[in-house]
């Protein structure tokens, strides 16, 4: 598991989707949005049996930010979706494979639902 969890991390940094050095969740604090970001993400993730203690809080809100900002730079919904299933589809390991998936894309959906609305349209979230 701690090996899932160190694949995990280290994609989301190669991905760009966050930087090298997260604070730990006990030195930030959270907006409203922030925490049903938070909550919502808990929710679909243990609807997919993935544990939501995965990836901190920190890591998943600031990889949802990021890829507001890489949206707002001109990459599409398209195009991240397509960075991250190539992403996922290097892992061997077929759980942690699901895991990954299941995690970058809700991540992904949540950054949009909570984060940046604006580009949900070019999503079948909306």
């Amino acid at each position: 598991m701690r090996r899932t969890i160190a694949a995990l991390l280290s994609t989301f940094v190669l991905l760009g989707t966050l930087p090298a050095t997260a604070q730990p969740d006990s030195q930030l604090t959270y907006s409203q949005d922030d925490l049903q970001f938070l909550a919502w993400i808990e929710q679909q993730l243990a609807e997919q049996n993935v544990n939501p203690e995965i990836m901190p809080s920190d890591v998943k809100i600031l990889a949802a930010q990021d890829y507001c900002s890489r949206l707002d730079e001109g990459e599409t919904v398209a195009q991240l979706r397509a960075i991250a299933t190539d992403r996922a589809s290097q892992v061997d390991n077929p759980e942690s494979r699901r895991l990954m998936t299941v995690l970058l894309d809700t991540i992904l959906s949540g950054g949009l639902t909570y984060y940046c609305p604006e580009y949900l349209s070019q999503t079948d979230y909306a």
